[in-house]
């Protein structure tokens, strides 16, 4: 072959891929269509699907360390000498309201995350789903603890003399709470901006693409 030309079948070619002619029965036009796709998709229904599964596991975890090590089961040698028990959080039904709506928005996060990554449109309604279930959800825990809070530190002022008022440090577990809210709050926050706002057509998950299922 001649200096300057370049042969459309040799992989040294410097063009990125060679799919052959058009009306070559080898011309690869489902090849062709996967690279005008997106890829943003793939990206955001994996993050969803990591994210929601951690959420689902920490917070089974969570509770069940929660009910496991609360002040009522502890060693009463914690409260030993106060006038009355320490508040128990799990006795609160808004504790279970926002836990449970938390676990059910993050299997919903999963399944949208999933959804995404196929490129199916439906998972963009299932994002704003999950982000507004979990929102609701980090509200009433939070109101939940705070109302916790305010109990638990109204009782170490009524024991002072009690090993858990000695250990306890009500400015830094308000600070682990705005911390955490704060951190719960980015990824709903990220999918209503970008579901809501960017990304709301069909074609936005394809580039316009026919996605066979």
């Amino acid at each position: 072959m001649h200096d300057g030309q370049q042969n459309p079948n040799d992989p040294t070619t410097p063009d990125d891929l060679y799919l052959g002619d058009v009306d070559s029965p080898d011309y690869d036009a489902d090849l062709l269509d996967m690279q005008d796709m997106p890829a943003w998709p793939k990206v955001i229904g994996t993050l969803s699907i990591i994210f929601g599964s951690v959420s689902v596991l920490c917070g089974v975890v969570g509770i069940g360390a929660l009910v496991a090590f609360n002040p009522m089961t502890m060693n009463a040698q914690m409260w030993e000498g106060a006038t009355s028990p320490p508040p128990d959080q799990t006795a609160d039904p808004l504790f279970w309201v926002g836990a449970g709506a938390s676990v059910v928005a993050n299997i919903i996060l999963i399944v949208a995350g999933v959804m995404c990554a196929a490129r199916n449109h439906v998972s963009r309604m299932a994002h704003l789903t999950y982000a507004a279930i979990f929102v609701v959800a980090v509200i009433v825990s939070t109101y939940a603890q705070v109302q916790y809070q305010a109990a638990f530190d109204k009782w170490l002022t009524e024991n002072p003399d009690t090993q858990m008022a000695q250990f306890s440090n009500t400015q830094f577990n308000s600070i682990i709470t705005i911390v955490f809210v704060s951190l719960y709050l980015i990824w709903p926050a990220f999918c209503v901006i970008w579901f809501g706002m960017v990304k709301r057509k069909p074609e936005d998950f394809t580039g316009g693409v026919e996605v066979v299922a």
